[in-house]
């Protein structure tokens, strides 16, 4: 694993490729790695912590493996505006929001793409910010409609 604060503050860390092997990713693994502008996060990976990349300004490309279960609250906040992910089917349990957006997985994601025609069973509209535009499998559409709704209809669009 990646223990907590591990590339901590690490400013002139601009990209990693996570070894395989490694499961988990502990909070704040990454926190304030202002340079960081990619990550690729291997399979064997299962678990991304908390603030695992809480604040890294730059990041703007993240490559998650395909066996991620667990997304940690705030994983991805304050990441690189625009930024895009995927979220594998394998994802289990997102960060619950818990009533204001910085709880949510992540703020600046401008489009999440879901890789499972079924919702993860811990997201809600807290979840990503509300502006984000969702890319979800053909005829799951009203499944993350009903998740995803707040004020006015979400911006979810079948691939």
């Amino acid at each position: 694993y990646l223990p907590s604060y591990a590339f901590c503050r690490l400013s002139s860390l601009t990209n990693i490729t996570i070894p395989d092997g490694v499961e988990k990713i502990e909070n704040y693994a990454f926190e304030k790695c202002s340079s960081l502008t990619e990550i690729t996060i291997p399979n064997s990976v299962t678990t991304i912590g908390e603030n695992a990349f809480y604040n890294c300004s730059s990041l703007a490309n993240v490559v998650l493996g395909n066996s991620v279960k667990t997304i940690g609250a705030n994983a991805f906040y304050n990441c690189a505006s625009g930024m895009n992910i995927n979220i594998p089917a394998s994802v289990e349990n997102l960060a619950k929001g818990t009533g204001n957006y910085n709880n949510s997985i992540c703020t600046n994601i401008a489009n999440v793409r879901f890789e499972s025609s079924t919702p993860p069973a811990t997201l809600t509209w807290q979840t990503f910010q509300p502006y984000s535009t969702y890319y979800v499998p053909a005829g799951s559409k009203a499944a993350y409609r009903e998740i995803l709704i707040i004020e006015g209809e979400p911006k979810i669009i079948e691939y």
